[in-house]
């Protein structure tokens, strides 16, 4: 009786100890598929904030363990070809309304550095770019290196995405 007494207040104290959270390292929290929920560029020289993909763009990007990525994004009110095959001005509104790549990546503390063995920027396939990410909860903020924008001013932009389950 008493063992079983003396096992009950164990448990007991046990069950009442605060929980230590782990915490988790970066490339860990990465891991999995996310779904873009906001995209933002900040131009360097004014300060000013745009938002070229509209208010709701979509996207996924996908982290795998072995250290495989792949992203697409894609603007708000993205318009469907009239008919196949596409029309030269359908093609380059569709181009620039969507973006691409996959290949590997590398994290060290809360900077990711993508090696693109592919990429709808053809300049960017073979090369590395290091990015910035946090992931608080089910959100990954991921802000980018600085970029030069479709109209050639210097920018950083910012991208939010909510982890899928």
């Amino acid at each position: 009786m008493t063992s079983k007494l003396v096992g009950a207040v164990t448990l007991a104290s046990l069950l009442t100890l605060p929980v230590v959270a782990v915490a988790q390292d970066l490339a860990s929290q990465l891991v999995g598929a996310w779904k873009q929920t906001s995209y933002a560029q900040k131009d360097l020289a004014t300060g000013e904030i745009s938002k070229p993909q509209g208010e709701k763009p979509t996207g996924m990007a996908i982290f795998s363990r072995d250290g495989y990525f792949t992203w697409i994004f894609i603007s708000d009110g993205r318009k469907s070809p009239t008919r196949l095959p596409v029309t030269d001005a359908e093609r380059i509104a569709l181009y620039n309304t969507g973006s691409y790549a996959g290949g590997t990546y590398k994290v060290n503390g809360d900077k990711v550095t993508f090696h693109y063995n592919a990429s709808f920027n053809q300049a960017w396939t073979g090369t590395e770019r290091v990015q910035t990410m946090q992931v608080s909860g089910k959100v990954l903020t991921w802000t980018g290196a600085p970029i030069k924008t479709n109209d050639g001013k210097d920018a950083i932009s910012t991208a939010t995405f909510e982890r899928l389950e």
